[in-house]
Protein backbone atom coordinates (compact mmCIF):
# COMPACT_ATOMS: atom_id res chain seq x y z
CA UNK A 1 0.00 0.00 0.00
CA UNK A 2 1.01 3.60 -0.44
CA UNK A 3 1.74 4.23 3.26
CA UNK A 4 3.93 1.13 3.54
CA UNK A 5 6.19 2.61 0.88
CA UNK A 6 6.20 5.91 2.75
CA UNK A 7 7.07 4.07 5.97
CA UNK A 8 10.17 2.53 4.33
CA UNK A 9 11.09 5.93 2.88
CA UNK A 10 10.92 7.59 6.31
CA UNK A 11 13.18 4.95 7.82
CA UNK A 12 15.70 5.48 5.03
CA UNK A 13 15.40 9.21 5.56
CA UNK A 14 16.28 8.87 9.24
CA UNK A 15 19.88 7.85 8.49
CA UNK A 16 20.94 11.04 6.70
CA UNK A 17 19.00 13.08 9.26
CA UNK A 18 21.01 11.49 12.06
CA UNK A 19 24.27 12.07 10.19
CA UNK A 20 23.36 15.69 9.50
CA UNK A 21 22.43 16.23 13.14
CA UNK A 22 25.72 14.70 14.31
CA UNK A 23 27.66 17.13 12.13
CA UNK A 24 25.55 19.96 13.45
CA UNK A 25 26.56 19.08 17.02
CA UNK A 26 30.01 20.43 16.21
CA UNK A 27 28.58 23.82 15.37
CA UNK A 28 27.54 26.49 17.86
CA UNK A 29 24.22 28.29 18.07
CA UNK A 30 22.28 25.61 16.20
CA UNK A 31 18.82 26.88 15.19
CA UNK A 32 17.29 23.42 15.71
CA UNK A 33 18.00 19.69 16.20
CA UNK A 34 16.74 16.68 14.32
CA UNK A 35 14.85 13.93 16.15
CA UNK A 36 13.39 10.45 15.63
CA UNK A 37 10.43 9.30 17.72
CA UNK A 38 8.69 5.91 17.99
CA UNK A 39 5.40 5.35 19.81
CA UNK A 40 3.25 2.29 20.51
CA UNK A 41 0.35 1.34 22.75
CA UNK A 42 -3.19 -0.03 23.07
CA UNK A 43 -6.31 1.73 21.78
CA UNK A 44 -10.05 1.21 21.81
CA UNK A 45 -13.22 2.53 20.15
CA UNK A 46 -17.00 2.03 20.10
CA UNK A 47 -18.98 0.19 17.41
CA UNK A 48 -20.29 3.25 15.55
CA UNK A 49 -23.88 4.45 15.24
CA UNK A 50 -27.28 3.04 14.20
CA UNK A 51 -28.09 3.22 10.50
CA UNK A 52 -31.25 2.50 8.52
CA UNK A 53 -30.62 1.48 4.90
CA UNK A 54 -33.10 0.76 2.10
CA UNK A 55 -31.46 -2.21 0.39
CA UNK A 56 -34.42 -2.68 -1.99
CA UNK A 57 -37.59 -0.64 -2.46
CA UNK A 58 -39.38 -3.00 -0.04
CA UNK A 59 -36.40 -4.09 2.09
CA UNK A 60 -35.35 -1.64 4.80
CA UNK A 61 -33.04 -2.78 7.61
CA UNK A 62 -31.67 -1.00 10.66
CA UNK A 63 -28.13 -1.79 11.81
CA UNK A 64 -27.71 -1.30 15.57
CA UNK A 65 -24.15 -1.34 16.98
CA UNK A 66 -23.47 -3.35 20.11
CA UNK A 67 -21.45 -0.82 22.09
CA UNK A 68 -21.94 -2.72 25.36
CA UNK A 69 -19.87 -5.74 24.31
CA UNK A 70 -17.59 -4.08 21.76
CA UNK A 71 -14.43 -3.97 23.89
CA UNK A 72 -11.91 -4.95 21.23
CA UNK A 73 -8.45 -3.58 22.00
CA UNK A 74 -6.24 -2.48 19.11
CA UNK A 75 -2.49 -1.97 18.79
CA UNK A 76 -1.35 1.47 17.57
CA UNK A 77 2.08 2.60 16.41
CA UNK A 78 3.66 5.79 15.06
CA UNK A 79 6.93 6.94 13.53
CA UNK A 80 7.55 10.68 13.93
CA UNK A 81 10.50 12.48 12.26
CA UNK A 82 11.34 16.16 12.18
CA UNK A 83 13.08 19.07 13.85
CA UNK A 84 13.16 20.21 17.47
CA UNK A 85 13.65 23.80 18.64
CA UNK A 86 13.90 25.39 22.09
CA UNK A 87 11.81 28.43 23.10
CA UNK A 88 12.31 30.59 26.18
CA UNK A 89 14.85 28.11 27.54
CA UNK A 90 12.24 25.70 28.97
CA UNK A 91 9.82 24.87 26.12
CA UNK A 92 10.78 22.34 23.45
CA UNK A 93 8.78 22.23 20.22
CA UNK A 94 8.84 19.46 17.63
CA UNK A 95 7.47 19.59 14.11
CA UNK A 96 7.58 17.02 11.32
CA UNK A 97 5.95 14.09 9.54
CA UNK A 98 4.15 11.31 11.42
CA UNK A 99 3.20 7.92 10.00
CA UNK A 100 0.50 6.21 12.10
CA UNK A 101 -0.89 2.69 11.73
CA UNK A 102 -3.31 0.56 13.72
CA UNK A 103 -4.46 -3.03 13.88
CA UNK A 104 -8.11 -3.53 12.99
CA UNK A 105 -11.06 -2.15 14.91
CA UNK A 106 -13.78 -4.77 15.36
CA UNK A 107 -17.34 -3.43 14.87
CA UNK A 108 -20.39 -5.58 15.53
CA UNK A 109 -24.10 -5.31 16.22
CA UNK A 110 -27.61 -6.47 15.28
CA UNK A 111 -29.81 -6.15 12.19
CA UNK A 112 -33.46 -5.25 12.70
CA UNK A 113 -35.57 -6.38 9.72
CA UNK A 114 -37.82 -3.54 8.50
CA UNK A 115 -36.41 -1.47 11.36
CA UNK A 116 -38.51 -3.40 13.89
CA UNK A 117 -36.77 -4.19 17.23
CA UNK A 118 -39.03 -7.26 17.55
CA UNK A 119 -37.38 -8.76 14.46
CA UNK A 120 -33.72 -8.47 15.45
CA UNK A 121 -32.97 -11.59 13.44
CA UNK A 122 -29.29 -11.21 12.53
CA UNK A 123 -25.93 -10.28 13.97
CA UNK A 124 -23.28 -8.52 11.90
CA UNK A 125 -19.55 -7.97 12.22
CA UNK A 126 -16.84 -6.23 10.22
CA UNK A 127 -13.38 -4.74 10.60
CA UNK A 128 -11.70 -1.42 9.82
CA UNK A 129 -7.96 -0.90 9.36
CA UNK A 130 -6.52 2.61 9.51
CA UNK A 131 -3.23 4.30 8.63
CA UNK A 132 -2.40 7.94 7.98
CA UNK A 133 0.39 10.34 7.12
CA UNK A 134 0.21 13.68 8.93
CA UNK A 135 1.95 16.89 9.83
CA UNK A 136 2.45 16.77 13.59
CA UNK A 137 3.64 19.12 16.33
CA UNK A 138 4.51 18.47 19.97
CA UNK A 139 5.22 21.01 22.72
CA UNK A 140 7.03 19.99 25.92
CA UNK A 141 7.31 22.25 28.98
CA UNK A 142 10.43 21.38 30.98
CA UNK A 143 10.46 21.66 34.80
CA UNK A 144 12.76 20.96 37.74
CA UNK A 145 11.14 17.57 38.46
CA UNK A 146 11.92 16.17 34.97
CA UNK A 147 8.31 15.07 34.52
CA UNK A 148 7.59 17.43 31.67
CA UNK A 149 3.98 17.85 30.47
CA UNK A 150 3.37 17.90 26.73
CA UNK A 151 0.64 18.60 24.19
CA UNK A 152 0.57 17.21 20.65
CA UNK A 153 -1.63 17.58 17.58
CA UNK A 154 -1.61 16.39 13.98
CA UNK A 155 -3.50 16.87 10.71
CA UNK A 156 -3.24 14.52 7.76
CA UNK A 157 -4.77 12.16 5.23
CA UNK A 158 -5.56 8.53 5.95
CA UNK A 159 -6.81 5.29 4.44
CA UNK A 160 -9.67 3.36 6.06
CA UNK A 161 -10.17 -0.19 4.81
CA UNK A 162 -13.54 -1.70 5.78
CA UNK A 163 -13.63 -5.46 5.19
CA UNK A 164 -14.74 -8.97 6.31
CA UNK A 165 -18.40 -8.02 6.73
CA UNK A 166 -20.38 -11.06 7.87
CA UNK A 167 -24.02 -11.74 8.79
CA UNK A 168 -25.15 -14.55 11.09
CA UNK A 169 -28.80 -15.44 11.79
CA UNK A 170 -29.92 -15.36 15.41
CA UNK A 171 -32.64 -17.96 14.74
CA UNK A 172 -32.12 -21.10 12.66
CA UNK A 173 -35.07 -20.44 10.32
CA UNK A 174 -33.42 -17.38 8.80
CA UNK A 175 -31.06 -17.41 5.81
CA UNK A 176 -28.25 -14.87 5.79
CA UNK A 177 -28.56 -12.24 3.02
CA UNK A 178 -25.53 -11.31 0.87
CA UNK A 179 -22.90 -9.35 2.84
CA UNK A 180 -21.64 -5.86 2.04
CA UNK A 181 -18.36 -5.80 0.12
CA UNK A 182 -15.01 -4.47 1.27
CA UNK A 183 -14.04 -0.89 0.45
CA UNK A 184 -11.06 1.42 1.10
CA UNK A 185 -11.76 5.13 1.58
CA UNK A 186 -9.40 8.11 1.73
CA UNK A 187 -10.25 10.36 4.68
CA UNK A 188 -9.17 13.43 6.64
CA UNK A 189 -7.58 12.46 9.95
CA UNK A 190 -6.38 14.31 13.04
CA UNK A 191 -5.14 13.62 16.57
CA UNK A 192 -4.76 15.37 19.94
CA UNK A 193 -2.50 14.08 22.69
CA UNK A 194 -1.43 14.92 26.27
CA UNK A 195 1.05 13.33 28.62
CA UNK A 196 4.35 13.54 30.49
CA UNK A 197 7.89 13.22 29.17
CA UNK A 198 11.04 12.27 31.12
CA UNK A 199 14.54 13.13 29.88
CA UNK A 200 16.91 10.17 30.31
CA UNK A 201 20.06 11.83 28.93
CA UNK A 202 21.11 14.25 26.19
CA UNK A 203 20.04 11.78 23.49
CA UNK A 204 16.99 9.94 24.85
CA UNK A 205 13.67 10.79 26.47
CA UNK A 206 10.63 8.64 27.19
CA UNK A 207 6.98 9.66 27.47
CA UNK A 208 3.62 8.23 28.46
CA UNK A 209 0.41 9.86 27.27
CA UNK A 210 -3.18 9.70 26.10
CA UNK A 211 -4.19 10.31 22.50
CA UNK A 212 -7.53 10.85 20.75
CA UNK A 213 -7.37 9.99 17.04
CA UNK A 214 -10.03 10.72 14.44
CA UNK A 215 -9.89 8.11 11.67
CA UNK A 216 -12.34 10.01 9.48
CA UNK A 217 -14.97 8.53 7.17
CA UNK A 218 -15.23 4.85 6.25
CA UNK A 219 -17.69 2.75 4.26
CA UNK A 220 -18.55 -0.67 2.89
CA UNK A 221 -19.73 -1.20 -0.70
CA UNK A 222 -23.11 -2.56 -1.81
CA UNK A 223 -23.81 -6.27 -1.51
CA UNK A 224 -24.31 -8.49 -4.56
CA UNK A 225 -27.81 -7.93 -5.93
CA UNK A 226 -28.42 -4.77 -3.89
CA UNK A 227 -30.26 -2.26 -6.11
CA UNK A 228 -30.53 0.78 -3.83
CA UNK A 229 -28.95 2.41 -0.83
CA UNK A 230 -25.34 1.79 0.14
CA UNK A 231 -23.20 -0.23 2.51
CA UNK A 232 -22.64 0.66 6.14
CA UNK A 233 -21.03 4.08 6.48
CA UNK A 234 -19.40 6.04 9.28
CA UNK A 235 -18.81 9.78 8.95
CA UNK A 236 -16.08 9.44 11.59
CA UNK A 237 -14.59 6.89 13.94
CA UNK A 238 -12.79 8.10 17.06
CA UNK A 239 -10.25 5.99 18.89
CA UNK A 240 -8.67 6.56 22.29
CA UNK A 241 -5.42 5.09 23.44
CA UNK A 242 -2.36 5.10 25.65
CA UNK A 243 1.01 5.72 24.06
CA UNK A 244 4.54 4.82 25.23
CA UNK A 245 7.06 6.96 23.35
CA UNK A 246 10.84 6.86 22.90
CA UNK A 247 12.40 10.05 21.51
CA UNK A 248 15.98 10.15 20.15
CA UNK A 249 18.16 13.18 19.32
CA UNK A 250 21.37 12.07 17.52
Amino acid sequence: MMFKKVYVFLFLLSAPLASHASDANNQSNKPYDYFISLSAGPGWTDAGRSQTIALEPDVINTYVPDNLTNSHVMANGELFLGIQKSFCGYIQSQFGLALYASSHANLDGYIQVDGDPNFQNYEYNYKINHEHLALKTKWVAENAFNMNPYLSASLGVGLNKSYDFSINPVISQEVSPPPFKSHTKTAFSYSIGVGFQHTVNCHYSIALGYELVSWGASSLSRADGQTSGHGLRLSNLYTQGLSLNVNYLP
